[in-house]
């Protein structure tokens, strides 16, 4: 019974860390805190529904691929 009882709490304490997953650039998402950190999910635009950064040129977004541009204020695949 106790060893039940472990592991259900265990079970517990790692639940949140899964629930809580972060979408990482273009992963689908429903709200900004679907999405990793620095990254928002767009309501508009060419990144409607997908995890994106927000950006004011090209070279913003060369971390997510080469050919990954700055386009209507956000980073599109």
């Amino acid at each position: 019974m106790l060893k039940l009882l472990r592991s259900l709490i265990l079970f517990a304490l790692f639940l949140p860390l899964t629930a809580c997953a972060s979408g990482s650039f273009g992963d689908k998402c429903d709200v900004n805190s679907d999405c990793e950190e620095d990254l928002v999910c767009p309501t508009t635009g060419p990144m409607l529904g997908k995890c994106t950064m927000t950006c004011d040129r090209d070279s913003e977004c060369v971390n997510f691929g080469d050919e990954v541009q700055c386009d209507d204020s956000v980073c599109t695949d």
